[in-house]
């Protein structure tokens, strides 16, 4: 199952707090929070099969499945932008982020 909405307010409060890194939320349990923290603090790479990386990302970016560069253009390229963006373009970047749509039938909550 997907963290959809846990996924959403990762990256509404990153927009909101364009400053901060993504360990830095609230949200995190060693931060307070309730969720647990894993390697990639990200929502969508806990959900992907290891077995298929990117590839099977619950969120569609409009990427090629079978491309190995996806992974280097995680979520279309828009986390790597958001990484090296900084002010209003880093919190329009991570607004995009937030409201990425999902595949089809991918299970969330």
């Amino acid at each position: 199952m997907f963290l959809y909405s846990a996924h959403k307010k990762l990256w509404e409060w990153l927009a909101n707090n364009p400053n901060k890194f993504k360990s830095d939320w609230p949200g995190w349990k060693g931060n307070g929070g309730t969720y647990q923290i894993d390697w990639s603090l990200c929502f969508a790479c806990q959900y992907t099969d290891p077995d298929i990386g990117c590839g099977s990302c619950p969120l569609d970016t409009d990427t090629d499945p079978d491309n190995d560069y996806d992974s280097v253009y995680c979520l279309g390229g828009l986390f790597w932008l958001w990484m090296r963006s900084a002010g209003e373009e880093k919190k329009s970047l991570a607004l995009q982020i937030a409201n990425l749509p999902l595949k089809e039938g991918v299970e969330w909550e």
